[in-house]
């Protein structure tokens, strides 16, 4: 894994194709089982959801580090009545992690705790069943929409936090 998420970070853009050969540059061909029974392995399948996430995690790292930033600038001010709000944004930022509450969604009542909108597309691609389809796809984009909501009440975070050393 560690060299995996090496060859993603090794490459930017949006075309796949350079992530694949850094992928069989830095994982591949250190493999035990190169042109054996068991190549291609299962990480050939999961590539593009396994770039997502690292994709994901690696923002999620940035915008956390961006927060102990505006946290830093706010504390050097010594304004005590921040410090609690800036602890407070510090400890949040940037630590979303997908639904986590139980839900009964679609007519499969899909429970997506713990699920992230690109892990609910993966099992729309995969799923072999038309109703389960049409319910990851709609808990997909659901997900989506609360990620979204997500990020922007953390940018709003930012900016309350941000406000006072204006």
């Amino acid at each position: 894994m560690p060299e995996l998420i090496e060859a993603i970070h090794e490459v930017q853009g949006e075309v796949f194709e350079p992530y694949r050969q850094s992928k069989q540059r830095l994982v591949c061909s250190r493999c035990a089982y190169l042109h054996s029974d068991a190549c291609p392995c299962p990480m050939d399948y999961w590539i593009v959801p396994i770039l997502h996430a690292v994709e994901l995690v690696d923002r999620r790292r940035q915008r956390h580090a961006r927060g102990h930033q505006l946290v830093a600038g706010l504390l050097r001010q010594n304004q005590p009545n921040l410090e609690a709000v800036a602890r407070a944004y510090e400890e949040a930022a940037g630590t979303w992690t997908g639904c986590d509450w139980t839900t009964r969604f679609g007519n499969n009542n899909l429970d997506l705790n713990g699920w992230m909108a690109a892990e609910a597309e993966s099992m729309a691609v995969e799923s072999t069943d038309p109703d389960e389809v049409e319910d990851w796809t709609a808990a997909a984009a659901w997900l989506a929409h609360v990620e979204k909501n997500a990020g922007q009440a953390e940018a709003q975070a930012a900016l309350a936090v941000a406000a006072p050393s204006r």
